[in-house]
């Protein structure tokens, strides 16, 4: 289970007068405290952890447990300050499990919401922050962002939908 960037591995056995060893990666063997069942703390995405049970004098055969975070970030898309032909997107982008990386990539996509899909990206950038212009007065948007860049590489989607630009007062006919 991941918990604040780094994993941890519950590990038992049934098995009398055998106790469990363990190393995280090319470490040393050590007894899991508890001795037949423990928790192995503090593992990051990448670590892998090597397990066996032994009597003292024989040890048994070997197993390993990789440690990846395959848990897309979440991605919560706001929007701001919407005006005739703008609206700006603010995003927040958190991952659990590993982490987020220190640099972060930001694809920012809208449509009109009446639109299929989302086609080509408006803009890719390090920001949290897009402001999408020329838009129609009156109209309402979807809008999309994909942020990459937690610490194991995965991808996390954000979408709000329904964000409407505002109308100018008087100015029905004719105004974008």
């Amino acid at each position: 289970t991941w918990e604040n960037g780094t994993a941890k591995v519950e590990v038992s056995t049934t098995e009398e007068d055998y106790t469990i060893e363990y190393k995280i990666n090319e470490g040393s063997w050590g007894e899991l405290p508890g001795g037949t069942s423990g928790t192995i703390e503090g593992l990051q995405e990448g670590d892998t952890v090597h397990i066996r049970l032994t009597n003292g004098e024989q040890v048994g055969e070997e197993q390993t447990i990789e440690i990846k975070d395959e848990i897309a970030p979440s991605v919560v898309v706001t929007v701001t300050n919407p005006d005739t032909s703008k609206l700006t997107a603010n995003v927040k982008a958190e991952d659990k499990e590993s982490g987020m990386a220190e640099s972060l990539t930001y694809t920012y996509y809208i449509k009109e919401s009446s639109a299929q899909d989302y086609g080509e990206a408006e803009e890719s950038n390090n920001s949290n922050t897009y402001t999408f212009s020329g838009l129609k007065q009156g109209t309402s948007y979807d809008i999309k962002v994909e942020v990459e860049g937690d610490k194991a590489g995965n991808k996390g989607t954000g979408e709000i939908k329904n964000q409407s630009t505002t109308t100018l007062p008087g100015g029905n006919t004719g105004v974008e």
